[in-house]
Parts: structure tokens; sequence; C-alpha cells
């Protein structure tokens, strides 16, 4: 809500800034805590930089209590849970594939997977920062018409991010 807000308000520079504070700190805090109190410490992480980042963006929002009235109120909150529900069964159907594979698979192999879903979280985090740092020069540039170098743009930026995930590939298949 809070990101969204910011990106209304067209500060985008500071949404992606947020956003690459909760997942460089959840990354830093959630190695020191798995080492210092195991498992438990990977959700006290998530825990610390969703508050750190709720935090962060609150400094720079301006929400006013005063317009908001019961009527008002009850509507937001009737859509808000059902756009909760939603999010919700996404992320009951996005999981079901793990309900099967532990079911299935040992715990050794359900762990590699979770491994490897653990550098998929990394490497999306990694595009939804190439993706927040160019979506406003793209959405400008094509305001203004200018289709030929929101093509040139795009096309630079996704051969960079192409050409960073090979070279990441090299380093994380080994490990």
């Amino acid at each position: 809500f809070l990101g969204v807000s910011l990106v209304s308000r067209e500060e985008f520079r500071r949404n992606v800034e947020c956003g690459i504070l909760v997942d460089g700190l959840n990354l830093v805090v959630t190695i020191v805590l798995l080492y210092a109190v195991g498992i438990i410490g990977a959700v006290w992480a998530l825990l610390v930089s969703e508050i750190v980042g709720t935090i962060y963006y609150l400094r720079y929002m301006r929400i006013g209590l005063g317009s908001l009235r019961g009527s008002e109120m009850l509507r937001r909150v009737t859509e808000s849970l059902l756009l909760l529900a939603v999010v919700l069964l996404d992320a009951t159907m996005s999981n079901v594939d793990q309900l099967f594979l532990l079911k299935f698979f040992s715990k050794q192999q359900f762990g590699i997977y979770s491994l490897g879903l653990a550098f998929q979280g990394i490497a999306q985090s990694i595009a939804s920062v190439f993706m927040g740092t160019i979506q406003p020069r793209v959405m400008s540039l094509a305001g203004e018409g200018r289709h030929p170098e929101v093509s040139r743009l795009v096309d630079s930026t996704v051969t960079l991010f192409l050409v960073l995930s090979l070279a990441s590939l090299t380093l994380l298949i080994p490990a």
C-alpha cells in the first residue's frame, strides 16, 4: 500500500530505494540470524526488514486520516478484504507444488528445491530493481510519443539484465 502510494505521487526513486533497502537488509539479516538462532532467524529477518521498510516509507508519506469517513472506510475495508482473498488464493496456488513435493521428495531433495526457490526469489528481486528504475523513464518517453527511444532503452536494459543473469549463473550453478 505504501509503495503504491509513493508511485502514485510519482516518487519512483523513494519506492525503489525502499525495495532495495528491504531486500538487502532481509538478505544480510537472514544470513546472520540463520547462523545465530537457526531457521526461525529467517522469520525474524523478514519481520525486521519489513518493519524497517515500513518506517522508511512512512518518512515520506503524508496520509490524511481526517479525510476518512465511516462509510468510505467501510467500502475500502470491503474492497481490501476482497483483494486479500485474491492474494491468499494466489499464494496458495503458487505453493501447491511444494505440498506435492513435500509428500513425494525426501527432506534433502525438498531442501535443495527450497534453496533453488530462494535463488529464484533473489533473481526476481534483481529483475524488480531493473523494472523499477526503468519504468518511470519508459513511461515518460512513451507519453511524449518517443517510441524509438523507448524501444532502445528497453532493449538495452533487457540485454544488460540477460548478460548479468548469465554471468551470475556461472557462479550460482557450482554453488
